[in-house]
């Protein structure tokens, strides 16, 4: 059931790509074209670093660049369809806030049918149901998208179209001087998931060079190998995830290419699932609110009933459960994990008989998928045979089951390992376990909370698999697709930059397991991705302030990505024996840019807010010199002393600038003011 042919996949791997080099041939022709008539464009082999992540499953990278900003105007623009899905509009705003990233402008989106006579480059986004262009392109140039509904193409042509793109058969022919021609990047998801994914890799590809931005050359094709990605995270001793910042990961993951954010049991630890606090059931709502609307990332609702309260001891309470559930999946969650992990009952019966009911009951009304963690999860369990034949004797095939493999930190399973955990499953039950990563090198991070948390990533590069010989053909991991049910989740604990980076490595071995590799380039791929596209504009921005108490409480410690808890001495402070009123702390960006806003994560220390300014007021300037102010005297600050969580207090506005101010008129109310993290909303 398990053997797998490297050597098939790689030759069918090869033969894919032949077409796939064919056609990019047309395109590195146009780039040498573009090039002889742009002289001062520069080419270069792209470097290991710079490369796309997660990797493509196929992939040609130009030496040539195409020119999309210069002498202070866009010579390119965005097109989507229209009425364009926010899928669609995610990737093009996505491109574009990495476009202003390096020269503080927004690259100009339009819509299909738009005049484009001024621009000699459009990067088309969209799939062929939402833009009728691509559905044009894709067509006339025979161009094949992959089946699988997050797969998409990059693809680059050159095509002598008429200012406007509303009649595609209507070309015209302007003679030697070709002055219709235009570059066109095609951006084209199966669905419009894959459209979105896409423009997260040509993302990577942009590159400033003095005044100019530039776009390397790229043809891809490109889809996941396993169906779910995702991430976990845990509110307990182990954790510190708040609310806050599960939604935070919700709106990071797709960026990352996974697919899944799961909103562990652990936050009902103090209230239980018969209880469900008013803060939980409204973060269940947004969580699976944001899932529906954007389309961009799916939500699993986890409840471990005996974990948080007790096991339901009749019918009402059985109904009651099925009834938390229905809150994530009337709100637009798509996914619900059932878990009997590390709680009393041993009975395989009851469980598997709870969760049939629970899917059978909603699976009448709802679309979703459901997986259930058993009472024994990897090998160490004394009782894991006798209850895997008991629990899955009859449990409906529709339920995945889940390991963490054949240790709680297990990073040398193999396939026989999966074969033996088979093995102890009810001949019924034909599915592979799915696959609950607990990675060890994370394990450091949750034993010991001081670990390496003064530094934005981890010192000593570490990525997933640190340290295992992942060539050696004797792990699960290369072919992890081949060993899992439907794919991957991964226990990340906690919510730090450092953490986000290693997802992105964590993302690069879930959507392409054999390409993966567990080296230092990895790591400086997910850090550059991170730096330049993914941390908020004013990361590791130069930052000054009116005092400072002594290192390390620095004005550059509120923007260095490391939230300041009991743990973690990291925040601004204003100086000690100093009055607080009139301080102030400021950042440059560098360049004068677009901001929606501002956000604060003030000092929480022993879970309650620390050192907190009375009021705030936001300004901003271009030149550091004239000083406009966008909001006046805030109050909306935590209360000293109340309960606080460090979660974040935003203040939005609409404004272009350079450099923003926090002037705190009012002082504080202790004797010094403190910031542990400040962004930029963009």
């Amino acid at each position: 059931m398990f053997n797998h042919s490297k050597f098939t996949r790689l030759f069918i791997c090869v033969m894919l790509l032949i077409p796939l080099a064919i056609s990019s041939t047309t395109f590195n022709q146009g780039s040498v074209h573009a090039k002889s008539e742009q002289n001062s464009l520069e080419t270069s082999v792209i470097s290991e670093v710079e490369k796309i992540i997660p990797t493509p499953q196929e992939v040609q990278y130009s030496e040539s660049f195409l020119e999309i900003y210069t002498s202070n105007q866009f010579t390119a623009a965005i097109m989507l369809g229209e009425d364009s899905p926010p899928e669609d509009l995610a990737g093009a705003e996505f491109l574009q806030n990495g476009i202003e990233r390096l020269v503080g402008h927004k690259i100009p989106i339009l819509t299909v049918g738009d005049d484009i006579s001024s621009y000699t480059t459009i990067i088309s986004i969209g799939s062929v149901e939402s833009n009728s262009f691509n559905k044009e392109m894709v067509s006339s140039h025979n161009l094949s998208i992959p089946e699988n509904r997050e797969g998409y193409i990059i693809h680059n042509v050159k095509e002598n179209i008429k200012g406007k793109t509303e009649n595609l058969n209507s070309k015209e022919d302007l003679g030697a001087q070709g002055k219709a021609f235009k570059n066109i990047v095609i951006v084209a998801g199966n669905q419009n998931i894959g459209s979105y994914y896409g423009s997260t890799s040509l993302a990577q590809m942009l590159k400033k060079s003095g005044e100019k931005v530039l776009l390397r050359g790229v043809t891809v094709r490109d889809w996941p190998d396993m169906e779910m990605r995702a991430i976990k995270d845990i509110n307990n001793i182990e954790g510190f995830f708040s609310f806050d910042d599960g939604m935070d990961w919700m709106k990071f993951l797709p960026s990352t290419k996974m697919n899944m954010f799961s909103l562990c049991y652990t936050h009902l630890t103090e209230s239980g699932w018969r209880n469900p606090s008013a803060d939980y059931l409204n973060a269940v709502n947004e969580m699976a609110n944001y899932s529906r609307d954007t389309g961009l990332i799916q939500f699993q609702h986890e409840l471990n009933p005996g974990y948080t309260g007790g096991l339901p001891e009749n019918d009402e309470e059985v109904t009651q459960l099925i009834n938390l559930f229905k809150v994530s999946l009337d709100a637009g969650g798509e996914s619900i994990m059932l878990a009997f992990d590390d709680q009393g009952s041993t009975d395989p019966s009851s469980h598997s008989e709870l969760a049939n009911t629970i899917y059978n009951t909603l699976q009448e009304d709802y679309d979703f998928t459901m997986v259930t963690v058993p009472e024994p999860y990897h090998f160490g369990y004394g009782n894991i045979i006798s209850y895997l034949k008991e629990y899955t004797e009859n449990l409906n095939p529709n339920i995945d089951v889940v390991w963490t493999g054949n240790e709680l930190w297990s990073h040398f399973t193999t396939p026989e390992h999966v074969e033996t955990w088979m093995s102890y499953t009810d001949p019924s039950y034909t599915k592979p376990p799915f696959y609950w990563h607990n990675d060890p090198v994370l394990d450091l991070t949750r034993s010991f909370t001081g670990w390496q948390q003064d530094l934005y990533y981890f010192e000593d590069h570490r990525v997933p698999f640190h340290g295992v010989d992942l060539t050696s053909g004797q792990y699960i991991w290369e072919e992890m697709q081949e060993y899992t049910s439907s794919g991957v989740i991964e226990n990340i604990f906690r919510s730090t930059t450092a953490h986000q980076i290693y997802a992105i490595e964590l993302a690069d071995w879930m959507w392409n397991p054999d390409a993966y590799e567990n080296n230092e380039n990895t790591f400086l791929r997910a850090k550059r991705y991170y730096d330049t596209l993914i941390a908020n504009p004013a990361h590791l921005k130069k930052a000054t302030a009116s005092s400072e108490f002594r290192y390390p409480y620095g004005p550059e410690r509120a923007v260095d990505g490391i939230t300041s808890r009991d743990n973690v001495e990291n925040a601004w402070a204003t100086a000690s024996g100093v009055s607080t009123i009139d301080s102030w702390w400021k950042v440059d960006l560098g360049l004068v840019r677009e901001m929606k806003g501002v956000r604060v994560k003030y000092r929480e220390f022993e879970g309650k807010a620390y050192m907190v300014p009375k009021s705030v007021t936001v300004q901003v300037s271009d030149d550091n010199q004239n000083w406009r102010t966008v909001i006046e005297k805030s109050d909306h600050v935590p209360n000293e002393g109340d309960i606080y969580k460090s979660n974040p207090y935003s203040y939005e506005f609409q404004t272009n600038a350079r450099y923003i101010r926090l002037l705190f008129e009012d002082g504080g109310f202790n004797s010094l003011i403190e910031l542990s993290e400040f962004e930029v909303i963009e």
